[in-house]
């Protein structure tokens, strides 16, 4: 029988172990680690439980950048649209 554990003892050293125990092990403590549940009766708070809880463990700093000044508009009458009757369109649903 293999002692689960045994993977989080740091005493016991990891290459005493055969691959199949030590893979046994390895993937039990990622089990652990990684498996979460979430109550699910109402689907939209559940997906927006999840997604708050998996932003919640990724680090970060807040990386806004300085606000960008930027120079008045140069007006141009030689600018034409280009032809756009030759393309694919996503339908304009929403005005």
């Amino acid at each position: 029988m293999i002692n689960l554990g045994t993977l989080d003892n740091p005493n016991i050293d990891p290459d005493t172990f055969t691959g199949e125990e030590y893979t046994i092990m390895t993937l039990d403590s990622l089990r652990r680690e990684f498996t979460v549940t979430t109550d699910t009766n109402v689907k939209r708070h559940a997906c927006l439980n999840v997604i708050s809880h998996l932003l919640s463990l990724i680090l970060y700093e807040d990386l806004t950048p300085e606000p960008v000044e930027l120079p008045l508009r140069q007006e141009s009458d030689t600018y034409r649209h280009p032809n756009m009757s030759g393309y694919n369109h996503v339908p304009k649903r929403y005005l």
